[in-house]
């Protein structure tokens, strides 16, 4: 048992101490349950250094700061005839232990409410203490009649901004976190102009003329659609105003002239000098130009590929096949050529070494069959069985389900 995470508990929520028999898992359990399954797992960091810059950057101008986090969440279903139970595809449904269930339990409604939570963020005085703590509001909309848009979220940004400072003025900085649906998704030119309208009305307003280069690719985004896409370079939508006096656009500025000139734009994230394996700290970026090559989503786009070469990829070519630790399918181990027996003996070796989950390598790089010898790794566990596998020819190819990979309880059909 750990002391110290008992220590910890019984500090956090400073009630009555645990008693001496009740189980707290150990700190080995815990660490062990963070650990990966497979140590040569390719899996992108999760990025998450974006929003610690952006909890950063409110800390540092919190006098002048809104900072908000909004989201839809999942429709509340409404039904026509019978109560319908909002624990739907599956889920267990709240009911007294000796009652009786009423409500229906299927998702086939017509009708249904959309709940969109917005959360005004108590901002802290330093990036260790908790960012979730203020009034939160939730506003809910008929699905039908009152869909999600950018300009209807736009309108409660406004409306629930008035509500939560009623007798002072609005703060000069507005923090927007969300998430990455269509109505929320910054990159999008819709969002982009819903926003701005939050800070414009009643003006006319036309683009300034970028850089050459910028213009030269800009002129040749033919469609939405190619314009769109390269916008994907560009998660966030920055605003500020221009400060200029002739300006018949922006409003005049309410923080102090000193503190708006050093006030830039979010920093990228990119890996620390000092230690790849983490982000650069807020403070060592702010201010300087950065670079969205680290960005984890624009990672995965550029490596979509499979590293396997593309005429390995036949079922003659299939050579072993390996079995997922997690889902127990079966996967196809590709090779150029025949494996001779002191290949066989290493692959064993490797695969009695540690266990494969589906998507990971098998190999590390500097193996003597990491060129050798490949898996398909733009696959999950939820993944069916790969094609290829009931086209092989292979000497122990069995039946198996496509779906789930079982080998038994198949039907005959006469």
């Amino acid at each position: 048992m750990s002391t110290f995470l008992k220590t910890a508990i019984n500090t956090k929520y400073q009630g009555l101490p645990l008693l001496s028999d009740v189980s707290i898992p150990s700190e080995e359990w815990i660490r062990l349950n963070f650990a990966p399954s497979n140590a040569c797992t390719t899996k992108a960091m999760q990025y998450t250094g974006h929003f610690n810059y952006e909890c950063e950057f409110n800390i540092k101008y919190q006098d002048y700061a809104c900072f908000i986090s909004a989201d839809d969440k999942h429709k509340v279903p409404i039904s026509e005839d019978v109560p319908v139970s909002t624990g739907v595809r599956n889920k267990k449904t709240l009911a007294p232990a000796e009652g009786e269930i009423t409500a229906a339990d299927h998702d086939f409604t017509k009708l249904s409410l959309t709940p969109s939570i917005t959360l005004f963020i108590n901002i802290p005085n330093d990036i260790s203490e908790s960012f979730y703590d203020e009034k939160v509001y939730a506003c809910f909309k008929d699905a039908i009649f009152q869909p999600s848009s950018t300009l209807r979220h736009s309108t409660e940004f406004f409306n629930l901004m008035n509500r939560q400072y009623p007798i002072q003025f609005l703060p000069s900085i507005l923090s927007l976190y969300t998430d990455g649906d269509p109505d929320h998704r910054c990159t999008f030119g819709s969002v982009q102009v819903a926003l701005i309208c939050l800070f414009l009305a009643g003006v006319a307003i036309e683009r300034e003329k970028m850089p050459e280069e910028f213009e030269d690719e800009f002129e040749a985004l033919r469609t939405l659609e190619d314009i769109r896409e390269k916008a994907k370079d560009n998660p966030c939508l920055k605003i500020k105003k221009c400060n200029q006096t002739f300006c018949k656009v922006c409003y005049r500025i309410r923080m102090p002239t000193d503190i708006f000139q050093n006030l830039h734009f979010l920093p990228d994230p990119i890996p620390s000098r000092d230690n790849p394996d983490h982000y650069e700290t807020f403070a060592n970026l702010y201010s300087k130009p950065t670079t969205e090559k680290f960005r984890s989503s624009l990672i995965n786009l550029e490596s979509k590929a499979e590293l396997v070469p593309s005429n390995i990829l036949i079922s003659a070519k299939i050579r072993e096949y390996i079995k997922c630790n997690s889902c127990r399918k079966i996967r196809c181990l590709y090779s150029n050529s025949h494996l001779i027996e002191q290949q066989k003996q290493d692959l064993k070796l490797v695969l009695q070494t540690y266990t494969y989950t589906c998507g990971s390598l098998i190999f590390s790089d500097d193996h003597n069959l990491a060129q050798e010898i490949f898996v398909r790794v733009q696959i999950s566990c939820d993944s069916p069985i790969e094609l290829l596998y009931y086209s092989s020819k292979k000497i122990g190819n069995i039946p198996i389900c496509y779906w789930c990979g079982a080998n038994s309880d198949f039907k005959i059909v006469p």
